[in-house]
């Protein structure tokens, strides 16, 4: 979930948000997007990466987009559609 800050809302129970359901899968360590991933954090948050890099537990994981939801504030809901990154409108359901 990706959510404004309660800081920047007009109205908390009306913030800005996105929701996503997600498959998860383990990156292998030889697999290069491991290699260029662990670079991206090492250049954001330094050397404690390395270390987290020689543990053998250390696991890293792709989170995979299924499905998702925006909502853009109150009767502003959207479906997220992945496949095309479109959105469209969330209407109430028919009986």
């Amino acid at each position: 979930m990706f959510i404004r800050p309660e800081s920047e809302a007009r109205n908390l129970f009306a913030r800005e948000r996105a929701v996503f359901n997600c498959s998860v899968k383990e990156l292998d360590r030889d697999e290069p997007i491991y290699t260029a991933q662990l670079m991206a954090l090492q250049d954001k948050f330094g050397e404690v990466v390395s270390v987290l890099r020689s543990l053998s537990d250390f696991h890293l994981f792709a989170l995979c987009p299924q499905s998702g939801r925006y909502v853009a504030g109150f009767g502003r809901a959207y479906t997220i559609n992945v496949e095309d990154d479109t959105l469209s409108p969330l209407t109430k359901k028919q009986d």
